[in-house]
């Protein structure tokens, strides 16, 4: 007797074709993480004091991955003017998805705890999450609002580009910071078309996802995802919450240099190759996209 492909076989698909879209939000929002179009960053003008804090710096500094809006002039005046705070904290870099009250800052504390804090979060110290910018967030101690920089790239630690040392360091305060967005169009299915083909609602999932930059030896190497209260979205994709992607289609994920990459690779994709690391060893995570 043939089996009931309708009540059993469609169901299969269904599941693997939701676990399929879920990978490629994911993906998304990776890309998301690292491209866009250039926006304003703060006023050349803007100076920070010297953070004192007792984190690692890292390489994650140099991702700058916020962008701004005409909108946001009052936020960039506050970011510029709040004194810097003395809590020993340390910013290790700056992601939004939308707008200012969706994004996460990545913060370290006095004992080198690192963790992504959205908006009005409670901060180690007394202080909440006031704003997250480009360069820097906003805290509010005691009624008054408090700046948490960057830190200021050193010498040593710059990236290896063609120009030459001062042509970086002129380019450091004003240069453009990549956007942020999961509205950006790119080839492939776009939120509305995944929400169709899996009864998911991708724009609530790209705000429930959280991007973990994953630092090795003071670099990028990749990044974990967290699915914040529906940890099911992780199972549907095939990821755990443990896997460090390490990249994706064989483009590593190891600096923004690799975005136009990241960007041609879904163009017309057919299948879509996450390489990750799980327990220690590397894996290949696949799913067709047609």
């Amino acid at each position: 007797m043939q089996p009931n492909w309708q009540s059993r076989g469609w169901p299969l698909v269904g599941a693997a074709l939701a676990g399929g879209w879920i990978l490629l939000t994911f993906v998304r929002l990776l890309i998301l993480y690292t491209a866009g179009p250039s926006v304003p960053a703060l006023p050349d003008d803007f100076q920070a004091q010297p953070t004192n804090s007792a984190g690692s710096t890292g390489n994650l500094s140099q991702w700058h991955l916020f962008g701004e809006s005409s909108a946001q002039n009052s936020l960039l005046l506050d970011a510029q003017n709040a004194p810097e705070t003395d809590l020993q904290l340390s910013l290790r870099g700056t992601l939004n998805l939308e707008s200012r009250e969706d994004g996460l800052a990545i913060i370290v504390d006095d004992t080198g705890r690192q963790q992504a804090y959205r908006v009005g979060d409670n901060l180690p110290g007394g202080a909440v999450l006031e704003s997250i910018s480009s360069r820097r967030v906003l805290l509010r101690r005691n009624g008054a609002l408090e700046g948490l920089s960057l830190p200021e790239q050193a010498p040593s630690e710059a990236p290896h580009t063609s120009t030459n040392a001062t042509a970086g360091t002129n380019r450091k305060a004003g240069a453009p910071a990549p956007f942020i967005n999961p509205n950006i169009a790119i080839s492939g299915p776009n939120l509305e078309s995944i929400r169709a083909s899996s009864s998911i609602d991708a724009a609530q999932l790209a705000k429930e996802i959280q991007i973990l930059p994953v630092l090795e030896n003071g670099r990028f190497a990749g990044v974990r995802l967290a699915a914040g209260r529906d940890s099911q979205l992780l199972e549907r994709s095939g990821l755990r919450p443990t896997d460090v992607v390490t990249s994706v289609n064989g483009i590593p994920l190891d600096g923004p240099q690799r975005q136009a990459e990241l960007l041609n690779s879904l163009k017309d994709a057919r299948s879509l190759r996450l390489t990750i690391r799980r327990d220690g060893n590397e894996q290949q995570l696949s799913v067709e996209l047609q």
